[in-house]
C-alpha cells in the first residue's frame, strides 16, 4: 500500500489589541475588569481557544496586563507594544515586526461571544477565491445588546461594504458610491470588532501614519479611496456577540452572562478557576458561600467564594465577589461589588458598580509599626454603608424612565408620546431595549397594584384595563424571539413579587393578553415557559399553555 500522505494543517494567526485606546472609564486596564468574576479577557481568549486557530498574538501596553498573562494558563504569544498610543501605532508596529504570515483575525480583548469563528472563516475564504481586491471581513451581529450602532452601507446581494459612517453622525455619501445595483443602509446591527484580514490592511496602516482607529480612519479611508480599489465584506451572525465600552455595557453584558445569552460562556463553565454552580433561576454561588436562613437571593445573581449574606438581606440581579461579608438587612440589586468588600447593615445598593475600588478603602490602624506593615501584606476589605455613594445620578434611567412611563399612565398621554420621551431617554443615556422594557413593565405592573390596593378594581380587571391599553408600548420596544422572551422573563419576575394572593391571576392575564394583541409569538410564549420551570406563580397561567401547546398539536395534525 502506497503511504498516507499527511495533510498540513492551515496556519491561522489571531492578534488580540488588549488596550482599545478609548478613554479610560476604570482605574484598572479594561480587559482585566472582572465580568462574573472573571477577568474580561477570558471570555475573548476562550473565544479563540474554541476556534481552528493556531497562533495567538497578544499586543500588551500595560505591565499589569503582561503579568497576569504570564501567571494565566494561556501559552500565547506576548508582544510588548509600550509606547504605541493608538491602533493604528499597534498595526504599524506588527508590519514592523513581521510576525504575520498570512490572513489572520483582529479581535480587542473586550469582547464577549459565542459566535462560530469557523463559519467566518469559511465566509472569508469564499469572499477571497470569488475577489481578486478582497482586503477584509467584519463581523457584525443581531446580538440582543442593542446600544445604537454605527451605520454601514452594503450591496444587497452580496453583502460588499460600500461605506462606513461613525455612530450619531449623518451620513454624506459620494453618490458615485452607490450608483450601481441595491443598496441597504444598517445601523441596527452591532460591530463584533472581529475582523479577518489580509497582510494587507497592517501595510494600510504603515503607508498612512495619519491613520489611528480601525473604523473612522483605515475602513472609510479604504472605502472612500480612489486608488486603493480594495473590497471589505460583511459578516452577518444571529449569534451573541457584546463589546465592553464603559459602565452601560459593563452592566448589560454581566447581565446577559448571567441570564445565559452567550452559552457555553456561562459563569458555570468556570472559565479561569471560578467554582459557580448553577441553580434555579439564573442563580450562581461558588464554593463555602454561607448565607443567612432569611436572607433571599433574587434571580441572576452571583455570589463568589468565602461570602457572607447577613439574616434579612436581599440581593437580586447583582454580582457579588469573593470573601465579602455582606450585612444584616441590606437591599442589594443591579450592583457590582468586587472581591473583598464589607457591606455595613441596613444598607441599600441599587445600580452600583464598584470602578474605583480604592475611593471606598477604609483602613483601621492603630500606629504602630508592626500593624501597618501587616495591613500592606493583606487584602483590605471595601466598606459600603449608608454613607455610601450608593447610586448613579437622578438622571439614571431606572428611575427617569419609570417616572416617565408612569407620568404618561397616570395623565393618560397618548402612547405615541410616551414612546417619543422614552425613546429619546433611552438614546440619551445610551441603554438598551432591556431596560426600556424593564422600566415599562414596572410602572404598568405598579399601577395594577395601586388599582387593587386601592379596592378600585378587581386584579383580572385592573390587570386586563392597563396592559390591555398600555401594553401596546411593547410592540416598539420588542424585536424578534429573544426580545420577546426577554419581556416574559422581565414581567414574570416583577409579578412573583406581588401578593401571592393575586400575583398569578395577574401573570395569567398578562401572557393571555399580549398573546391577543399580537405582542408575543406563541412559539416564543412555549420558549419562555421551557426556561424556568415551574413555580407558585405559574400555576393558573399553566392551564393557558396546556392549551397553547395542545392547539399546536391540533394544527400539526391538520
Amino acid at each position: 500500500m502506497p503511504p498516507k500522505v499527511k495533510t498540513q494543517q492551515e496556519k491561522i494567526q489571531a492578534v488580540v489589541l488588549t488596550d482599545s485606546f478609548e478613554e479610560s472609564f476604570s482605574s484598572k486596564p479594561k480587559c482585566l475588569l472582572p465580568l462574573v468574576g472573571v477577568p474580561l479577557i477570558e471570555y475573548t481568549l476562550e473565544f479563540l481557544n474554541n476556534s481552528q486557530i493556531n497562533e495567538i498574538f497578544l499586543i500588551v501596553t500595560s505591565e499589569e496586563v503582561q503579568q497576569y498573562i504570564k501567571q494565566s494558563k494561556w501559552k500565547v504569544n506576548v508582544i510588548m507594544s509600550m509606547e504605541s498610543r493608538s491602533i493604528g501605532d499597534v498595526m504599524r508596529d506588527i508590519d514592523n515586526r513581521g510576525i504575520i504570515s498570512g490572513d489572520f483575525l483582529l479581535v480587542t480583548g473586550d469582547i464577549v461571544t459565542n459566535i462560530d469563528f469557523n463559519s467566518i472563516w469559511s465566509y472569508h475564504k469564499t469572499k477571497k477565491s470569488t475577489d481578486k481586491d478582497y482586503m477584509m471581513t467584519i463581523a457584525l451581529t443581531n446580538s440582543k445588546t442593542k446600544f445604537v450602532g454605527s451605520s454601514f452601507i452594503m450591496e444587497n446581494q452580496t453583502n460588499k461594504c460600500i461605506y462606513y459612517q461613525d455612530i450619531d453622525k449623518t451620513i454624506d455619501i459620494d453618490p458615485e458610491l452607490i450608483e450601481d445595483g441595491e443598496f441597504i443602509i444598517r445601523n441596527d446591527l452591532v460591530d463584533c470588532h472581529i475582523d479577518v484580514c489580509t497582510p494587507l490592511v497592517p501595510q494600510i496602516f504603515q503607508d498612512n501614519f495619519d491613520y489611528q482607529e480601525l473604523r473612522s480612519d483605515m475602513l472609510k479611508g479604504v472605502l472612500t479611496s480612489d486608488i486603493l480599489r480594495k473590497t471589505i465584506y460583511i459578516y452577518q451572525s444571529n449569534e451573541y456577540s457584546g463589546r465592553v465600552t464603559g459602565w452601560n455595557s459593563y452592566d448589560s453584558i454581566s447581565k446577559d452572562i448571567l441570564a445565559r445569552w452567550c452559552f457555553p460562556l456561562v459563569p458555570d463553565s468556570n472559565l479561569s478557576e471560578t467554582s459557580y454552580g448553577y441553580e434555579f433561576n439564573n442563580i450562581y454561588k461558588e464554593e463555602k458561600v454561607l448565607l443567612a436562613q432569611s436572607c433571599k437571593i433574587g434571580t441572576s445573581t452571583a455570589i463568589g467564594r468565602n461570602t457572607q449574606v447577613g439574616e434579612g438581606t436581599s440581593i437580586k440581579k447583582s454580582v457579588v465577589g469573593r470573601n465579602c461579608i455582606i450585612g444584616k438587612n441590606c437591599d442589594i440589586s443591579n450592583s457590582y461589588i468586587w472581591d473583598d468588600s464589607v457591606v455595613d447593615d441596613n444598607t441599600k445598593l441599587h445600580h452600583v458598580i464598584d470602578k474605583e475600588p480604592l475611593s471606598f478603602y477604609k483602613l483601621s490602624i492603630n500606629g504602630s509599626d508592626d500593624s501597618i506593615a501587616s495591613m500592606k501584606k493583606k487584602k483590605t476589605k471595601r466598606r459600603f454603608s449608608t454613607n455610601s455613594v450608593l447610586s448613579e445620578p437622578e438622571e439614571d434611567f431606572a428611575i427617569e424612565g419609570f417616572a416617565t412611563v408612569s407620568r404618561a399612565i397616570e395623565n393618560n398621554h397618548d402612547i405615541d408620546t410616551a414612546l417619543l420621551e422614552l425613546n429619546t431617554l433611552r438614546m440619551s443615556m445610551n441603554v438598551d431595549y432591556h431596560e426600556v422594557r424593564s422600566v415599562t413593565s414596572e410602572a404598568i405592573i405598579k399601577k395594577v397594584v395601586d388599582f387593587i390596593s386601592t379596592d378600585t378594581l378587581k386584579p383580572q380587571e385592573a390587570t386586563l384595563k392597563l396592559f390591555t391599553n398600555w401594553g401596546k408600548m411593547f410592540k416598539r420596544q420588542t424585536f424578534g424571539a429573544e426580545g420577546e422572551v426577554d419581556l416574559l422573563n422581565i414581567l414574570e419576575e416583577e409579578i412573583t413579587d406581588l401578593d401571592e394572593s393575586y400575583n398569578q391571576v395577574v401573570l395569567f392575564c398578562v401572557v393571555k393578553t399580549l398573546y391577543d394583541l399580537e405582542i408575543i409569538e406563541e412559539e416564543n410564549i412555549l420558549r419562555w415557559w421551557s426556561t424556568n420551570g415551574e413555580t407558585k406563580v405559574r400555576e393558573l397561567t399553566k392551564k393557558f399553555i396546556t392549551w397553547l401547546e395542545e392547539a399546536e398539536e391540533d394544527s400539526d395534525e391538520e
